[in-house]
């Protein structure tokens, strides 16, 4: 019911810059099967990479390079996944 209720609201606001990706952490590494987090990396890999990009300097002058646009937020449902796997 509060993931319903969270998407509901969501989808209501329809937020630009931010953007919402379901990811059942229990179900798809039961097991301990973590390989199944490679699934997750595909789904928010262009938004990390192409869009977020990261911040790297020049060494020895400090001068930016590249600048990181963007943070990603992860957010456990029950606070059962202590293990800051994602």
């Amino acid at each position: 019911m509060l993931t319903q209720a969270l998407e509901y609201q969501f989808n209501m606001s329809n937020p630009k810059c931010v953007k919402y990706t379901y990811y059942d952490f229990h179900t798809e590494t039961k097991g301990d099967n973590f390989d199944q987090l490679n699934n997750l990396i595909v789904k928010v890999e262009e938004r990390l990479v192409k869009t977020f990009g990261y911040y790297i300097e020049e060494r020895g002058t400090g001068k930016p390079l590249l600048e990181q646009k963007g943070v990603m937020r992860t957010n456990c449902l029950d606070c059962l996944d202590r293990t800051n796997v994602v």
